[in-house]
C-alpha cells in the first residue's frame, strides 16, 4: 500500500512537470524567442550586471536606480548562466524558464498537503501547469518568473511549519529564506506571499487556540511573518525608497486580506461552536 501510495505521488509531480515543460519548450522551438517583448529588457539588464559587476545594474545603490533593476533576480539568473555556464543570451531564456517552471513541484506538494490525495494532486498540478498565466510567465523571463518558484515554496515551508511538528527549525528556516528570495524577485508576489502567509497563520492559531492545544509553534510562525512583513515595509519605504511602485497598494488592496482572514477566522469559530 506504501508503495502504490509513493508511486502515485512520484507521478503526481512528474506528469504535470512534464506536461508544463512541454508546453513551454514548445514556445521556444516553434519561434526560438521568449513569449512576450518584456524578456529583452532583462536580458539587456542581465548584460549590464556582467559589465558593471553591479548587482543592481549600473548603480551599487537600488534606489538609484530604475523600476526593473530595483528586483534583480531574473536579470541575475540570466547573468549567471551566461558567465558560469558560458551560454549565450537566448540560451539562457531557455535555462532560466525551465528552472521557473519547475515551481510546479511545491505546488502540487503544497496540494498534497492540503488534500492528503494523491488523485487531487495529480488533478490539481495538470490544472496549475496548463493554466495560461503559468505558462505565460513560464514561457518568457519576468521578474514574476524568477518569484514563482520561491513563491510556493515560502507558502508550503508556512503551512508544514504551522501543521507538522517534525524539522519545526528546518522548515521555519526554508520559510525565512525563500520570502527573503522573493524579496529581491517581485514586488508584488511579495505582497500576495504576506497575504497569504498571515491568512494561513491566523487561521491555524485561531483554530488550534480552540481546540485546547499547544500553540507555541503557530505563534512563532505568525510572529515570523509579522517580522517578515516589517522587513517588507523596511526594505521598500527606507532602503529602495520606491515610493512610485507602492503607490498601486490601495486601501481596498490592503483591506481585502485582512477581510478574507476575519471572514476565516469567523468560520472556524462558528464551526468549533
Amino acid at each position: 500500500m506504501e508503495k502504490g501510495e509513493e508511486r502515485l505521488r512520484i507521478v503526481s509531480v512528474t506528469i504535470p512537470l512534464t506536461v508544463l515543460l512541454a508546453l513551454v519548450l514548445t514556445n521556444y522551438l516553434i519561434n526560438g524567442l521568449p513569449f512576450i517583448p518584456d524578456s529583452w529588457v532583462h536580458l539587456a539588464h542581465s548584460e549590464t550586471i556582467l559589465s558593471t559587476g553591479y548587482l543592481f545594474g549600473p548603480s551599487p545603490n537600488p534606489s538609484q536606480v530604475s523600476y526593473n533593476y530595483q528586483w534583480p533576480t531574473v536579470n541575475l539568473l540570466l547573468a549567471l548562466t551566461q558567465s558560469i555556464l558560458g551560454l549565450k543570451p537566448l540560451q539562457s531564456f531557455y535555462l532560466v524558464s525551465i528552472v521557473a517552471a519547475m515551481s510546479v513541484i511545491p505546488f502540487t506538494l503544497l496540494a498534497r498537503r492540503l488534500t492528503t490525495d494523491g488523485t487531487t494532486m495529480l488533478i490539481a498540478g495538470l490544472l496549475f501547469a496548463v493554466a495560461s498565466v503559468k505558462i505565460l510567465v513560464d514561457a518568457s523571463v519576468m521578474k514574476e518568473t524568477a518569484a514563482q518558484y520561491p513563491f510556493y515554496t515560502y507558502v508550503l515551508a508556512t503551512y508544514i511549519a504551522l501543521t507538522d511538528r517534525k524539522h519545526f527549525r528546518q522548515n521555519l528556516t526554508v520559510m525565512v529564506l525563500s520570502f527573503i528570495a522573493i524579496l529581491f524577485a517581485h514586488h508584488f508576489t511579495l505582497l500576495m506571499a504576506l497575504a497569504y502567509s498571515f491568512i494561513i497563520s491566523l487561521t491555524i492559531l485561531t483554530s488550534s487556540y480552540l481546540d485546547g492545544n499547544d500553540t507555541s509553534r503557530e505563534l512563532y510562525v505568525t510572529v515570523t511573518v509579522i517580522l517578515l512583513g516589517a522587513l517588507t515595509y523596511f526594505w521598500y519605504m527606507d532602503y529602495l525608497r520606491a515610493f512610485e511602485v507602492t503607490g498601486f497598494v490601495t486601501p481596498g488592496l490592503v483591506l481585502t486580506p485582512i477581510l478574507i482572514a476575519l471572514l476565516l477566522l469567523d468560520y472556524v469559530t462558528m464551526r468549533r461552536r
